[in-house]
């Protein structure tokens, strides 16, 4: 290593298959260009990997802070696996050895609830996510009514895809489909991502309803393309889900990358329970 090069610690984390570079801002040095970083760092031939950046900071309001980037370098409001992985990582490191957290993340401050083996280690965390919200305006999509409930939207080829949308405080665009794991996500989802319709762009989910108590999801995440998983996309299939009458209270959501319980309560609050997993650490230099 040269002198003007810089060692950063990192560790490897996934939940359900989505998988995350998590750093501790105590250890980025201040001139940090992190757009450039994350997308060096999350590209899986030149760097470490992964679908997307976790930074772990303190925060004065809350236990700590969550700053998450998309791998195209692009800030998001929130992730779903990985604040759980941000549980994890806080709890096993020591920074806190509560098995409740409240973290601040683009989508405001949420609590996680941790539960721990008797080996001492995170198994599984569940966080409450927030209420979904169905407004136009919130999402946001253009064109006309409060919501977009049922919406068509036209794609390049002609081809034309009733939606669903709803903010889960980062955009979501549910689409109901007869055969999800022939579906042609990786042809469909960047075109919807992308579409004049969504001023934020948009993460798209690919939903099977199997029964009132399952339902299985692909997911087209907006700066990252198919991922195995996304907490917040799922959440978003369980609300519509929901307000269509199609599952009630709870639902457990098969994704690519594995199970995720999904339960709302009398306040319409979704909590997402799953795995967190430490993968491997190790350091890069920039």
């Amino acid at each position: 290593m040269t002198a003007d090069r810089i060692e950063i610690k990192f560790t490897k984390m996934q939940g359900t298959g989505n998988d995350f570079v998590l750093v501790e801002k105590a250890d980025l040095p201040e001139n940090i260009d992190l757009k450039e970083f994350t997308r060096n760092i999350c590209d899986r031939k030149f760097g470490v990997g992964s679908d997307g950046l976790l930074i772990l900071a303190e925060h004065a309001e809350a236990d700590f802070e969550m700053i998450f980037y998309n791998p195209d370098g692009s800030l998001a409001e929130m992730c779903g696996n990985g604040i759980r992985c941000i549980g994890k990582y806080i709890y096993e490191r020591d920074h806190s050895k509560s098995d409740k957290l409240r973290i601040k993340t683009g989508n405001g401050i949420l609590p996680l609830k941790l539960d721990i083996g008797d080996d001492g280690m995170v198994s599984w965390v569940e966080v409450a996510i927030g209420v979904p919200n169905f407004t136009r305006s919130a999402i946001p999509i253009t064109g006309k009514g409060e919501t977009a409930l049922a919406e068509q939207i036209k794609i390049d080829d002609g081809s034309e895809f009733e939606f669903h949308g709803v903010s889960m405080g980062n955009p979501h665009a549910v689409i109901f489909v007869d055969n999800v794991d022939d579906f042609p996500v990786e042809v469909i989802g960047p075109q919807i991502e992308n579409h004049e319709m969504f001023p934020n762009r948009t993460n798209v989910e690919f939903v099977k309803h199997v029964s009132p108590e399952l339902i299985s999801v692909r997911i087209w995440e907006r700066g990252a393309g198919e991922t195995l998983s996304c907490g917040t996309g799922v959440c978003a299939v369980a609300a519509v889900s929901r307000k269509l009458g199609l599952t009630g209270q709870s639902v457990n959501v098969k994704v690519p990358g594995g199970d995720l319980k999904i339960r709302f309560d009398d306040d319409d609050m979704i909590y997402l329970g799953g795995p967190a997993v430490e993968v491997f650490v190790g350091k890069i230099y920039i």
